[in-house]
């Protein structure tokens, strides 16, 4: 049997704001379910239409990021060799859920480009967690 290398103190930090950069989008996810009729009618109209045109893939693609970011973070603070595996498929969510935004829709066009920063900001950090998590296990972290 190996035993895993001890890790440093940073990948706990690390690891731990992944989990909770991740809850932030598991609540983010929800209250976008959950968004009532009232709440929708108070946006502008462009937004409104821009919430009822995206494709039922759109909920499926930005579960599966922020569900599998969620799981990935979890098994990286359990140390678990499971990680980089549930931080691939949270990636993919995430590129799924942006490809729609950046490619797909006038998201742009309706909130402004200002609104390219959050996507950006998630795209990156999923990419740098998918290499963290992959440096752990390399580095022997993992177990």
């Amino acid at each position: 049997m190996t035993h895993a290398q001890t890790p440093p103190y940073w990948f706990w930090i690390i690891a731990i704001i992944a989990l909770l950069w991740n809850l932030a989008g598991l609540a983010a996810f929800a209250m976008h379910l959950m968004i009532t009729p009232e709440q929708l009618a108070s946006l502008p109209a462009a937004e409104q239409q821009l919430y009822t045109d995206a494709p039922a893939w759109l909920n499926v693609a930005f579960g599966m990021a922020v569900v599998g970011g969620c799981l990935a973070s979890l098994m990286l603070l359990l140390r678990n060799l499971f990680a980089p595996v549930l931080f691939s498929l949270s990636l993919l969510g995430v590129l799924a859920q942006n490809s729609y935004s950046f490619l797909m829709s006038d998201t742009f066009e309706v909130l402004g480009k200002d609104a390219m920063i959050m996507p950006l900001v998630v795209i990156t950090l999923a990419i740098f967690l998918l290499w963290f998590s992959l440096s752990c296990k390399s580095r022997g972290m993992l177990r």
